[in-house]
């Protein structure tokens, strides 16, 4: 099994914004995540045939 973290800091002056852009952030993260897992079970699946 293996295990990839990614982690990015980051903070915005404007509060409001920084609410935003971090609830974005993890959204898009979250997005791109799924997609790197389901393209990494289908190459592993693929690979054992």
């Amino acid at each position: 099994m293996t295990e990839v973290t990614f982690d990015i800091d980051f903070e915005i002056k404007n509060k409001f914004l920084n609410s935003l852009m971090v609830v974005s952030f993890q959204f898009g993260l979250e997005k791109i995540a799924d997609a790197f897992q389901k393209r990494a079970e289908e190459l592993f699946r693929n690979s054992q045939n």
